[in-house]
């Protein structure tokens, strides 16, 4: 885990790179408008990025939503630990100790948002009162297979499966959005209060 902090702003980027995955994390004070936090990349060695958030976007970048506003499109102060022992970013570029890794943020004064990192998936754990939906923006190639069985959805690329697993029903939308030659898909999950999911590659 590699973490990056600028000297200027109170911004912090850091890079989980696991036996099987690859993910970016972005925190701190907005600098433009345009920005989107939280999970931006997940990348697998041999098939490439999966998922990536799109900035100036509230339909396919990864966050948490209320009525079209996406918590991720505004400051994030979060967080961080290894192996539940907090992580005090520093400015400058340093590898962190080995371990997992967890961000936790506030959404709002109405939840939280806790990110863990392990070796084998990537679990996200929401809270928020009321009703909101979770938007994971997939990346899909023409030859991709991507699927959805109620509460879990797969993605197949080249004899490797990201597959999405969720306490609620996951429902595909299209973007107009694309990334190279993919096109972005948004996984959106709608929850009451709480809610939890799973990253993992196989």
């Amino acid at each position: 885990t590699h973490q990056r902090t600028d000297n200027r702003h109170p911004v912090t980027f850091t890079y989980i790179r696991r036996p099987n995955y690859y993910a970016a994390f972005n925190a701190g004070h907005q600098l433009n408008p345009q920005q989107r936090y939280g999970l931006g990349l997940l990348y697998h060695p041999k098939i490439g990025s999966v998922l990536q958030s799109q900035t100036n976007t509230t339909d396919a970048a990864w966050g948490t939503s209320i009525n079209g506003t996406l918590y991720e499109a505004s400051d994030l102060q979060a967080q961080f630990q290894i192996n539940t022992n907090s992580i005090t970013p520093q400015v400058g570029a340093h590898d962190l100790p080995e371990g997992d890794f967890e961000v936790t943020y506030p959404l709002g004064e109405s939840g939280n948002k806790t990110t863990l990192f392990t070796n084998d998936a990537i679990d996200v754990a929401v809270q928020h009162t009321g009703t909101f939906t979770e938007i994971i923006p997939l990346l899909k190639k023409p030859s991709d297979t991507l699927q959805t069985n109620n509460n879990q959805l797969t993605l197949n690329r080249e004899n490797v499966t990201l597959t999405l697993e969720a306490d609620n029903p996951i429902i595909i939308q299209e973007t107009k959005h694309t990334s190279g030659n993919c096109i972005v898909v948004a996984a959106h999950i709608t929850a009451e209060n709480s809610l939890t999911y799973r990253l993992s590659f196989a």
